[in-house]
């Protein structure tokens, strides 16, 4: 390969990297469940807009209750929309 070449695909490389970086975005919100899956939950927000969130098996859906506020982290990104990150029960 050439140098010029080497050098282009090194800077398409970079540049692929920082806009998935850059897309990432984390959301915090209270919100009320929805719909409990064993693989995703639907959350309400504040207006009413319904959300699906993927949730990873490191989490226990089994415990949530509908009628419950939820602070909810979750973060989306190109790859992946709506991962839940942290959830815990709004005091």
């Amino acid at each position: 390969m050439s140098k010029n070449l080497k050098f282009l695909l090194s800077i398409l490389i970079i540049l692929v990297f920082i806009i998935f970086f850059r897309s990432m975005k984390s959301t915090a919100a209270i919100v009320q469940i929805a719909e409990i899956g064993k693989q995703n939950i639907t959350v309400t927000m504040e207006w009413g807009e319904k959300i699906n969130i993927k949730v990873p098996s490191k989490f226990d859906t089994s415990e949530l209750n509908k009628t419950s506020y939820y602070l909810v982290v979750f973060k989306s990104n190109i790859l992946q929309k709506n991962r839940l990150e942290k959830i815990e029960e709004s005091k």
